[in-house]
């Protein structure tokens, strides 16, 4: 194969992904960082929301119920989620939310693909969608954790397809992206050489300044370490 073959495959290979993946109910073909090209993780993402976004749901609905009835509180907000069905969460209730957690696993947790084109071996595609369930899953009770989070994704839900859902989802989406920092290749590949398990990520927090926006400036800048 000449490289205009090569190349003219890789791009229909990508138009094809892109058309697939756009036709989804959560599109995620857009890089969210730079590198952000595994596909087949991608693709799992994509085919697993609704049913994960359920989960971060479920998890913050669970410790909110259990506040409340430690208190013997019943508020309004605990009223609307125990009246919330699987089925009431689907595009776009989360999806914003779910696109923020999903780029964040790629950067801090899955390297470069391995394949370009053709599809991925038959055993890869179930180990990765498996990786990413018990990603979510564990994400799920960090964030239930906190409270700030479990109010805004739970009015976010009980108030879905409304302007007082999407702002909900709007501050669902600001504290994630301070939770997750920014995207730097720095930082990207420090986490990769790092090679953490998901469950490491448990109160991983990062300090951030303006020497992360001097990385490829100036590569003798470092940035402050993790606390």
């Amino acid at each position: 194969m000449n490289r205009t073959e090569d190349s003219a495959g890789r791009t229909a290979a990508t138009g094809q992904f892109r058309e697939q993946v756009a036709g989804a109910v959560i599109p995620l073909w857009e890089p969210a960082f730079f590198g952000d090209s595994n596909r087949l993780v991608k693709e799992v993402q994509s085919e697993t929301y609704p049913e994960l976004a359920r989960a971060l749901f479920r998890a913050a609905r669970d410790r909110y119920l259990d506040a409340c009835a430690l208190v013997s509180v019943d508020t309004m907000l605990a009223r609307l989620v125990r009246v919330v069905r699987d089925e009431d969460i689907a595009a776009p209730v989360l999806a914003r939310a779910y696109r923020k957690v999903a780029a964040f696993y790629r950067f801090a947790l899955v390297g470069e693909p391995q394949l370009e084109l053709g599809s991925p071996n038959r055993h890869e595609r179930p180990l990765a969608r498996r990786a990413w369930e018990e990603f979510v899953t564990a994400e799920a009770r960090r964030l239930a954790a906190v409270n700030e989070m479990t109010t805004a994704l739970l009015r976010a839900v009980a108030y879905r397809n409304t302007a007082t859902g999407r702002a909900a989802e709007a501050h669902l989406v600001d504290l994630l992206a301070e939770r997750y920092g920014r995207f730097t290749l720095r930082r990207r590949m420090e986490l990769l050489r790092l090679a953490l398990d998901a469950a490491e990520l448990d109160n991983w927090r990062f300090v951030e300044d303006v020497d992360w926006d001097q990385e490829v400036l100036d590569p003798r800048v470092r940035p402050n370490p993790p606390d």
